[in-house]
């Protein structure tokens, strides 16, 4: 922790005392809060993705947290623990979010153009009126999940697993597009 605490300082010039670094920090980091503040989403960026390198998976665990309206475009969160997060309105345009748990995720109206979610456990996720273009499902678990007011033309789903409970708009086959049908 203390090299991670080291290098954060170093890369944000933003002083950390010996030992600081927290699952708090990562979040605040993450949407541009706390001792991150004003920092653009660049470089919050840069040090998100040079940091997570080191991080070990019990940090990234945000089941629960809120990013609703941040960007958090071209993040790699992949790996991540986000049951029941919300990203209601957030910017992930080409954000990574590979075997991740997803799990009654909230993406109402965010932006995932471009977003890689696949591997991911999605299930009782909600897309509803999400931009979807050109997203990756491939092999997730997309069961009970929420597609309504989508267009999914482009999205990829080769290999993705969803139920009859699944919520698909009106007249979109998902079996034309590679998915599978979990009985």
């Amino acid at each position: 922790v203390a090299a991670l605490d080291a290098a954060l300082q170093k890369a944000a010039k933003v002083p950390i005392a010996p030992s600081a670094t927290s699952r708090e920090d990562l979040y605040n980091l993450l949407i541009g809060e706390g001792r991150f503040k004003g920092m653009n989403v660049d470089r919050r960026r840069e040090l998100w993705n040079r940091w997570k390198k080191t991080l070990k998976r019990k940090f990234l665990d945000f089941r629960g947290y809120d990013f609703s309206g941040r960007d958090l475009s071209e993040f790699n969160l992949s790996e991540g623990k986000f049951e029941r997060a919300n990203f209601r309105k957030a910017n992930l345009q080409e954000t990574w979010i590979t075997d991740a748990d997803l799990y009654k995720a909230n993406f109402e109206e965010a932006n995932l153009e471009k977003a890689l979610l696949s591997n991911s456990d999605l299930r009782k996720a909600n897309f509803t009126k999400a931009n979807l273009k050109k997203t990756s499902f491939t092999k997730a678990e997309l069961g009970d999940s929420k597609f309504e007011g989508v267009h999914l033309e482009s999205t990829l789903l080769y290999g993705a697993k969803y139920n009859k409970r699944t919520q698909w708009p009106f007249g979109f086959d998902p079996k034309d597009r590679g998915a599978i049908l979990e009985a």
